[in-house]
């Protein structure tokens, strides 16, 4: 009997001696791979596993598929002894990993605790870090750094179809700050610049200071623009300039709605730019192709899925002005507007005189935004009536005795009574 027991004890203690040799024999590897597969939703797979009784358990060759994203890790290391593996995520180590679908290499990185700590390369330059706390989606805190970094890796993640690095250049920086309840950071590139910070409130953004961006749009962006929206705009002299003021400002993250978007204050500089269209009104102005447009900043507010535009002026082929305001319903795309003829383009196209310097010819336009319709009648009659007065005294010998009489009286008419237009934003960038 007591043969049987020291046998006994005797296997056991090689058993448990030889433990981490027998868990690292391809069959173990086998049934971890397809646990952890099953658990995490991936395809993973391994091509060793080391384990010790003190540590540190070892896995090289590790492959990782998700989707269409596959990762590529040359070693992991958990720095614990083979009783504490359930504390995996307290020491934590990888390197030689790389993203090959997103051309990332030399990715290094560890997990102890609640701490981060994340680094990688890309194969066309640039490096990215990924440092901070996280313990779940609603506790973290978190930093990250971009430099020379290719924005068509993130087009590639995003699955942004080229959208992201038509905005962006090829070349981006960025830096950011994100807990669960703010976030603040900026992004820097040839073509763009942007800042934000904002507080995280019930899943909807309020930001804390204004939201800044300029653009300098790429010939890639003007492209995806005319592809996409069949907008015929041929090129931007300026940089493209927003500015949202925080006060007041609330932006649904999750779930996102157009609806209950607020912009109390915001400005929106589009410059000047020009389109591949000819620019016909008659009898005021005719103008061929390309077309330049120069116009005020654009004073807008957004709520309720409504967009409110203050006026803004335009100088077309540097030689037409106009104005415009009115309100745009996001959710229809209903536009209900005013197109406006100053009273300095009256003057100059019909030679009147007796205009007031505020008067503005007024001509409702309703539709949508993509299919505007002016009121041509409309606008037909208030430009006749203007002709008739520009040419009173000549169409008097058609009255005959009392020619002369009328004549003058349509010499001396008022122009059509229009409402008090919206003041303009000056000085005008064409003065």
């Amino acid at each position: 009997m007591k043969k049987i027991i020291l046998l006994f004890f005797f296997i056991l203690f090689f058993s448990l001696l030889f433990l981490p040799q027998v868990l690292s024999l391809p069959f173990a590897k086998k049934f971890l791979e397809e646990e952890i597969s099953k658990r995490a939703s991936l395809s993973l797979s391994i091509e060793k596993l080391r384990c010790s009784w003190f540590g540190p358990q070892e896995l090289s060759g590790v492959w990782v598929r998700q989707e269409k994203i596959s990762a590529h890790l040359e070693k992991i290391q958990i720095a614990l002894p083979l009783w504490s593996i359930k504390e995996w995520q307290e020491a934590l180590s990888f390197q030689g990993g790389s993203l090959p679908d997103l051309q990332l290499t030399k990715i290094e990185g560890s997990l102890k605790g609640k701490s981060v700590d994340l680094s990688g390369e890309s194969e066309k330059g640039g490096m990215f870090t990924l440092s901070g706390l996280f313990s779940s989606s609603s506790d973290f805190s978190l930093n990250l750094h971009c430099s020379a970094f290719p924005s068509a890796l993130v087009d590639s993640l995003l699955h942004a179809k080229g959208w992201f690095s038509a905005f962006v250049g090829p070349l981006f920086a960025a830096e950011s700050h994100c807990t669960a309840d703010h976030i603040e950071g900026s992004l820097r590139s040839s073509a763009l610049q942007l800042a934000v910070e904002g507080e995280l409130q019930k899943k909807s953004l309020h930001f804390t200071k204004p939201f800044q961006l300029l653009l300098r749009p790429t010939s890639q962006l003007l492209e995806l623009f005319r592809e996409h929206f069949s907008l015929p705009l041929l090129g931007v002299d300026y940089s493209i300039s927003l500015r949202i003021d925080s006060q007041g400002s609330h932006i649904p993250v999750s779930p996102f709605s157009l609806k209950e978007i607020r912009l109390p204050h915001s400005i929106l500089d589009l410059g000047r730019f020009s389109l591949d269209l000819p620019l016909s009104f008659p009898p005021l102005v005719s103008l061929p192709a390309p077309l330049s447009v120069w116009l005020t900043p654009l004073f807008f507010s957004m709520a309720d899925g409504k967009v409110a535009l203050e006026r803004v002026d335009a100088l077309l082929g540097n030689a037409f002005h106009l104005c415009a305001w009115g309100d745009l319903n996001l959710h229809s795309s209903a536009l209900h507007g005013t197109l406006g003829i100053p009273a300095d383009t009256l003057e100059s196209r019909l030679k009147i005189s007796s205009l007031s310097p505020t008067y503005v010819l007024q001509i409702p336009v309703t539709g949508t935004f993509e299919h505007p319709e002016i009121a041509k009648s409309t606008a037909a009659a208030k430009i006749g009536a203007l002709l008739a007065i520009q040419h009173g005294e000549s169409v008097a010998p058609l009255f005959g005795k009392k020619g002369a009489i009328v004549g003058k009286i349509l010499k001396n008419a008022a122009p059509p009574q229009e409402p008090e237009a919206p003041s303009p934003h000056r000085p005008f960038p064409w003065e």
